[in-house]
């Protein structure tokens, strides 16, 4: 009686293991597919921080012209 006891508490124990590692795959799983996801947005935000990048190099250059305009007119307004 003892013995069949334990081999069905062991049953048991296995059958937990078992949906303890289908669930821990499950989730590592969903992890890696999350990770992918994470590494495609960290490419696509890299690509927009260059792109930035550029457009604040361009406005600087604007800003410079504007100011030497803006020089010009002072000075031709003080004339």
């Amino acid at each position: 009686m003892q013995k069949c006891y334990n081999v069905a508490i062991f049953g048991k124990v296995l059958d937990v293991l078992r949906d303890i590692k289908g669930d821990t795959s499950a989730f590592v799983i969903e992890m890696r597919e999350h990770n992918k996801e994470q590494i495609v947005s960290n490419q696509e935000m890299r690509e927009h921080n260059k792109e930035q990048m550029v457009f604040n190099q361009e406005m600087k250059e604007h800003n410079k012209r504007l100011e030497k305009i803006l020089e010009k007119l002072a000075f031709r307004k003080d004339l």
